[in-house]
């Protein structure tokens, strides 16, 4: 990652203030469980900012904890 910032900086003047203005980046990794996939999901369909609460809801909806339930008929 360190190389492509570089490489940013070094070809773009405009590119390299708002990389500084940014500040570093900052790599958020999660286990890839099925609460990962229901974060995905929500915050590819909504932006962040309504993401947040909307996933809080769910969260609070099924226990503090997203987890797969295979219910039967």
């Amino acid at each position: 990652m360190q190389q492509a910032i570089s490489h940013l900086n070094a070809s773009d003047a405009i590119i390299a203030a708002i990389i500084q203005r940014a500040g570093p980046f900052a790599m958020q990794y999660r286990e890839p469980d099925f609460s990962a996939l229901a974060r995905a999901i929500v915050f590819q369909q909504l932006s962040g900012k309504s993401a947040r609460p909307i996933y809080g809801r769910l969260e609070a909806a099924c226990g503090a904890h997203i987890t797969q339930l295979v219910q039967g008929n």
